[in-house]
């Protein structure tokens, strides 16, 4: 039942993305496209709102045919679904035994999979950053700070949400991984840049990104007339 519905799902959800219908995918494939064509980002865009590299990390994706790569992003989204369960099989539902734990997260998989084929019908990447942020805390709790603050830092890089985690950390007095966390987050965001682009553009897309989108990025979004 678990697989037979993403995989019924998949013409829904490829449609809605390669067609504009509502799905914010074509518009994250649009300004990949335009980093491969231009050398620059694409003005006025929702990706202007996060960090410089998605845009860089986006571009991998728009090389190829948009089919294609909707193709590619549905199966992104599929096995980030499936490890979002897993983690929390193994970091939350610790104390069930296996044949519980298994239950219960079927059970789960079931009864959300509504909201999941949604989620991947809008071509939204909050399931792939909700699952490192999970994964990224579970393994910090199980005393594996290195690797858990860098799938936190992954997921800080994705959206600026899972700072709450780097949070609970900071409260915690987890000085370790709430520094890896960061750090990761700020190494990707360069790596990405610098190799696409250069240090110069980098430096010059960062201060745009600050100056046009990232300043009081919430105030504009909760009072804009769209």
């Amino acid at each position: 039942l678990f697989l037979g519905a993403l995989v019924a799902a998949a013409p829904v959800v490829l449609l809605r993305n390669v067609r504009d219908g509502g799905s914010d995918f074509l518009e994250y494939y649009t300004a990949g496209r335009y980093v491969l064509e231009h050398g620059a980002r694409q003005p006025d865009t929702i990706l202007g709102y996060y960090w410089p590299s998605v845009d860089v990390a986006w571009a991998a994706l728009a090389w190829m045919p948009l089919p294609m790569a909707a193709a590619v992003w549905y199966l992104i989204t599929c096995w980030s679904w499936i490890g979002l369960l897993s983690a929390t099989g193994r970091y939350l539902l610790a104390d069930l035994d296996e044949a519980a734990r298994r239950r219960v997260l079927l059970a789960v998989g079931l009864l959300v999979m509504p909201i999941a084929i949604l989620h991947a019908c809008l071509g939204a990447f909050h399931v792939l950053m909700l699952w490192w942020m999970v994964a990224g805390l579970g393994r910090t709790s199980r005393g594996r700070p290195w690797s858990g603050g860098f799938l936190l830092g992954l997921a800080v890089w994705v959206k600026f949400l899972p700072l709450l985690g780097v949070g609970y950390l900071v409260l915690k007095r987890r000085w370790k991984p709430a520094l890896v966390a960061v750090a990761s987050a700020l190494l990707v965001d360069a790596v990405l840049c610098v190799a696409a682009i250069g240090p110069q553009a980098t430096w010059q897309w960062h201060q745009q990104w600050w100056s046009r989108q990232a300043s009081d990025a919430s105030g504009r979004v909760l009072t804009s007339p769209t």
